[in-house]
């Protein structure tokens, strides 16, 4: 998937996407109204060595101009994990360079108004750059 930016809402929960817009979603995604990582873990402790998701990035900066532009980079690999409390951190690659991410998870709104609960990884310090 190539890398797509939106225009988020002022004040609005969910992300609006258009019918061109939802390539990052399968048929299953959209009738079970989520889109769930992958969690890779090894041994008998369960030790998390990486977790696959859909990357995104948003500067939430106030006075910002591009506080409301969601950049979305297609699904990405969180390697180096870490624990952190109830999310995960590490790196994630983005064109080439690695970047400091975390899981979290955003909603997505179809234009039939249908919510779509999906993971990401949230890169960050990423801004304009890409």
């Amino acid at each position: 998937m190539k890398t797509t930016t939106f225009i988020t809402k002022p004040g609005v929960g969910a992300k609006p996407l258009d019918w061109d817009q939802i390539g990052f979603l399968s048929i299953d995604d959209v009738l079970k109204g989520e889109q769930r990582g992958n969690l890779k873990m090894f041994g008998m402790w369960q030790i998390p060595i990486s977790y696959q998701a859909l990357a995104t990035t948003q500067d939430f900066t106030d006075g910002n101009p591009n506080r409301h532009k969601l950049t979305v980079f297609g699904h990405r690999t969180l390697t180096n994990v870490k624990e952190s409390g109830y999310a995960l951190d590490g790196r994630v690659s983005i064109s080439g360079k690695r970047y400091r991410a975390f899981t979290s998870s955003t909603l997505f709104e179809l234009p039939n108004g249908k919510l779509i609960n999906v993971a990401i990884l949230h890169v960050c310090g990423i801004g304009g750059k890409v």
